[in-house]
């Protein structure tokens, strides 16, 4: 879910829920990414919250933006939910094809791309060969920094035996760059296990903005 508003006029009348139970009528799953304090107090009886993920590999720490704040959590690697299938329509409508972003796509799967001096990985579902390939990507790129977000600890393993760490404090947008804190949590309904979930770039950045 995104952009559910209730007017002004109109709130304090259990609208906004009332969209809510709409959504999880239709659906098996329902998700709203980077909920904030009104979204969570809305679906707060019937929706499960589940931590944001970040992991990131620094390149060159004393350029890095921000202030990051390095996690020592070892990643689990229990089964998770994976989400949609990534099929050869999905991959080209959601990369290939993109009208603005140019991805990199690599059997495994991952998919990410160079947000100015930021190597994104907008996608992540392999092993520890493949994570090396994605850090060195953003090697050779002279990236700052490599980053994934995602809701599920399972991924995290072959990320981090090759350099990534959890980490928070690391910018919320990316074009333009923005620092200011983004939320750490989302509302999910229809599952309370762990879900591989990840982060659209219109998320993290503004396409519309020019």
């Amino acid at each position: 879910m995104t952009n559910w508003l209730v007017v002004p006029e109109l709130r304090g009348e259990g609208i906004g829920s009332a969209l809510a139970e709409r959504a999880c009528s239709e659906y098996e799953l329902v998700g709203a990414l980077d909920a904030n304090d009104a979204t969570r107090a809305a679906l707060a009886d019937s929706f499960v919250e589940r931590p944001i993920l970040r992991w990131a590999l620094p390149y060159d720490l004393s350029a890095m933006p921000g202030q990051p704040e390095w996690l020592d959590e070892p990643a689990s690697s229990a089964e998770t939910f994976a989400g949609a299938c990534r099929d050869e329509e999905f991959v080209a409508w959601r990369y290939r094809n993109h009208p603005r972003f140019e991805y990199t796509v690599l059997e495994g799967f991952a998919a990410y791309r160079l947000a100015g001096s930021v190597l994104r990985v907008v996608d992540f579902l392999g092993d520890e060969a493949l994570a090396e390939r994605v850090a060195d990507a953003g090697r050779r790129a002279g990236a700052v920094y490599a980053e994934f977000l995602c809701h599920s600890s399972a991924y995290g393993p072959p990320l981090e035996a090759v350099g990534f760490r959890r980490a928070r404090g690391l910018p919320s947008r990316f074009e333009p760059l923005d620092l200011r804190p983004r939320p750490e949590v989302s509302c999910f309904w229809g599952y309370d296990d762990e879900l591989y979930v990840t982060a659209a770039d219109s998320d993290l950045d503004r396409p519309n903005s020019r």
